[in-house]
C-alpha cells in the first residue's frame, strides 16, 4: 500500500491554488470587537480548510490512478467546478459524514458515466442542505433489508397483515425515534421535496410494502454520488 502523500505534496499545493482563486480571503474592516472576531473566524476557516485539505488530498491519489496525471485533472471544468463547490460546503460545516460525502463527491464528479454538470450542482446543492441524518434515512429507504442486515445490534421490525413506514424508520434509527414524528416527518419531507423518493411516509401498507425501496431515480444518483466509489 502506498504512503499517503504528505501535506506539503505537489497534490495539496495545486489544489489549494485552485481554490485560492475562486474563494476570497475575509475582509478585516470595522471596529475592535468586529475585527477580533474576523481574525478568530479566519483562524477557524483555515484550521477547517486544512483538515479538508488533509483528508481530499490523499484522494486525488486514486483520481490519478484512476484517470491519469493530475495536472490534467486540474484543467478539467467540471473537476474545478467541484472542488470548487465542495470546499465552500465544507467550510460550512465539522459534521464528518457530510465531509466524506463531499470528498467522494469530488472523486465521482470526473468518473466515468458521471452525472452532468447541471446534475452535479443539483447534487452538491442537496449535500448542502440534507444533514447526515437525510444521508442515512435515504440509505435505508433505498434498501430496508440490507440496512438491518449491516446492522445486527438493531431489532428488525417484525410486520403482521399490514405495517408503517414510520415503524420501520423507528426500529432502524433509534436516535430518530426518541426525537418523535413530528421530527421524522421534517426529515423525511425534505427527501420527498429533493425528489429523491417517490412515497408519502404516512399510511397502512403490506407487510412486504415496508421492505420495498422507494427511492427515485435521482435518488439512487445521488447516493452513487455521495458513496466511495472504491
Amino acid at each position: 500500500m502506498e504512503p499517503k502523500p504528505p501535506n506539503d505534496s505537489d497534490r495539496s499545493h495545486a489544489i489549494k491554488r485552485i481554490v485560492e482563486m475562486g474563494i476570497a480571503a475575509i475582509p478585516v474592516v470595522g471596529g475592535p470587537l468586529q475585527i477580533s472576531f474576523q481574525e478568530a473566524a479566519g483562524r477557524k476557516l483555515a484550521e477547517r480548510r486544512e483538515k479538508w485539505f488533509a483528508g481530499l488530498v490523499p484522494r486525488l491519489a486514486e483520481l490519478e490512478e484512476r484517470f491519469g496525471d493530475f495536472a490534467h485533472l486540474a484543467d478539467e471544468d467540471a473537476f474545478f467546478d467541484a472542488v470548487m463547490r465542495a470546499t465552500r460546503i465544507a467550510d460550512q460545516t465539522s459534521r464528518q459524514e457530510k465531509l466524506e460525502a463531499l470528498r467522494n463527491a469530488v472523486i465521482n464528479s470526473v468518473a466515468p458515466g458521471a452525472p452532468d454538470a447541471d446534475r452535479q450542482q443539483l447534487h452538491f446543492d442537496l449535500i448542502d442542505q440534507l444533514t447526515p441524518t437525510h444521508f442515512r434515512m435515504l440509505h435505508l429507504l433505498n434498501d430496508p433489508s440490507g440496512w438491518f442486515d449491516d446492522r445486527p445490534e438493531l431489532t428488525r421490525p417484525q410486520f403482521g397483515m399490514s405495517s408503517s413506514r414510520p415503524t420501520l424508520i423507528e426500529h432502524a434509527m433509534p436516535d430518530l425515534a426518541v426525537q418523535g414524528r413530528e421530527v421524522m416527518e421534517r426529515y423525511y419531507g425534505l427527501l420527498g421535496s429533493g425528489g429523491l423518493v417517490n412515497a408519502s411516509l404516512g399510511g397502512m401498507m403490506t407487510a412486504q410494502g415496508a421492505w420495498q425501496a422507494i427511492t427515485t431515480n435521482f435518488g439512487r444518483e445521488f447516493l452513487a454520488f455521495i458513496q466511495n466509489p472504491g
